[in-house]
């Protein structure tokens, strides 16, 4: 016969999906309504005050939406060049920002983007955008650099927060980073969790071990918060 599982244990259960389990929860929810997604990455000249270099968008289909280079103002610096490969004589050629800045709204237009390491990508393209004297592109964004960290589970105490990690399958390419993203979300979305899948299970023998009206209200407040 199962042990009744006290308050004390039912929240420690529900904590811990809470923050370890909420990015398999958050990535389950994307492919729900696929539709309302796409995966955006850029490729640039550097960090801060950069310009970009290349800049792809796909979608959950994996069928590409935008896919080119661009042609900065400034010079790719080699150190930069080095990581992406992308140097000045392939993009000497190549359209500007202003040039493609139109078909990048349509594209972004009532879509989520869905980007690893978003702050960047998004401070990057309002860079661009005043840059260029251009409206500012209206960019609805989620981070799966950040949820992904979570999803590792490696805590940092240096900076209260879970550690960063790198894109895997990557190839510093935006293209090639766009289908990686698609990839890892696939990922984290299929991944089997006991404690997840069988989360309703708890919740019934909840319902068993206490009766309603000896429950804190507190804890009728948390299951009705609980995505089954």
């Amino acid at each position: 016969m199962n042990t009744p599982l006290s308050k004390e244990q039912f929240l420690k259960i529900k904590s811990e999906q809470d923050n370890k389990y909420s990015p398999i929860l958050w990535a389950r929810n994307i492919f729900k309504d696929p539709d309302k997604y796409i995966i955006l990455d850029t490729e640039t000249t550097g960090l801060g005050n950069a310009e970009i270099v290349e800049i792809a968008i796909i979608n959950l289909r994996s069928e590409i939406l935008l896919n080119t280079l661009l042609k900065p103002f400034i010079i790719i610096p080699d150190n930069v060049i080095d990581i992406h490969g992308i140097d000045n004589e392939i993009v000497e050629n190549a359209p500007t920002f202003t040039q493609i800045y139109q078909e990048l709204r349509v594209v972004l237009e009532d879509k989520i983007a869905i980007i690893y390491n978003a702050d960047f990508d998004v401070n990057i393209l309002k860079y661009s955008c005043r840059l260029n004297g251009l409206d500012c592109l209206h960019i609805q964004s989620d981070c799966l650099m950040l949820q992904y960290s979570q999803y590792q589970g490696t805590w940092s105490s240096y900076f209260g927060n879970w550690k960063w990690q790198k894109l895997p399958y990557g190839n510093h390419r935006a293209l090639g980073d766009c289908q990686s993203s698609l990839r890892l979300l696939f990922q984290i979305a299929g991944t089997y969790n006991p404690l997840l899948d069988s989360f309703e299970k708890i919740y019934q023998q909840y319902l068993c071990d206490f009766e309603r009206k000896n429950r804190p209200q507190e804890l009728d407040d948390e299951f009705d918060n609980i995505p089954f």
